[in-house]
């Protein structure tokens, strides 16, 4: 016999989720419950980056003492603060892109070379 999907409603199937996951954690360790509520606070997301770019975040992290994580994200907020403030503008980095999913693509422009330069006399000078 065939088993028939039936419908459920959002609220219910929310409840069914939350009452499967506090049945999941009953069977974990201590270790293993803490460590899946501190994934649970964290949001990944994927980023493909110039290599270059990743390097500069890592002498960055170095030089400052914190994780790359941790210098990513404020380097992005500090980012974030100037586009909102009109000071960081696409124009003139925008590129049409051949993706169907994309109108353009961010093109550095030979920006990162330059940049790589002066932050390494940056850290070198001891950031004045």
């Amino acid at each position: 016999m065939e088993r028939q999907r039936v419908q459920v409603d959002p609220a219910v199937a929310a409840v069914l989720q939350d009452a499967d996951r506090r049945s999941q954690r009953r069977e974990m360790s201590q270790k293993q419950r803490k460590q899946a509520q501190r994934d649970e606070k964290r949001v990944r997301m994927t980023l493909e980056l110039d290599p270059r770019v990743a390097r500069m975040i890592g002498a960055i992290a170095v030089a400052e003492e914190v994780s790359p994580a941790g210098a990513t994200n404020l380097l992005i907020v500090e980012a974030v603060q100037r586009y909102v403030e009109g000071v960081l503008e696409f124009e003139g980095q925008r590129q049409p892109s051949r993706s169907p999913r994309y109108v353009f693509m961010v093109e550095l422009n030979g920006r990162v070379a330059e940049l790589e330069r002066q932050l390494d006399e940056f850290v070198k000078e001891g950031k004045k």
